[in-house]
């Protein structure tokens, strides 16, 4: 799959073989950057993810601990 730079929730939980809720996790605790965006005409910004965001996170996993070197 050729994948886009920003992705939804449900998009980057999938990119990284997760479920939104863990995702959401994740993101809560700082471990996962995400971007807001303004769109024109919306009151309400969305949040998406960005591709080489999700790779650095992913880069930063350490083998067999189930934990990850990323600073929050």
């Amino acid at each position: 799959m050729n994948w886009p730079a920003l992705l939804t929730t449900e998009k980057a939980a999938e990119y990284l073989g997760l479920g939104e809720t863990s995702l959401k996790s994740l993101k809560a605790a700082g471990h996962i950057k995400t971007v807001v965006i303004k769109l024109p005409g919306s009151s309400k910004p969305v949040v998406r993810y960005r591709l080489s965001d999700l790779d650095e996170f992913v880069s930063g996993l350490k083998y067999g601990e189930g934990s990850f070197s990323g600073s929050k």
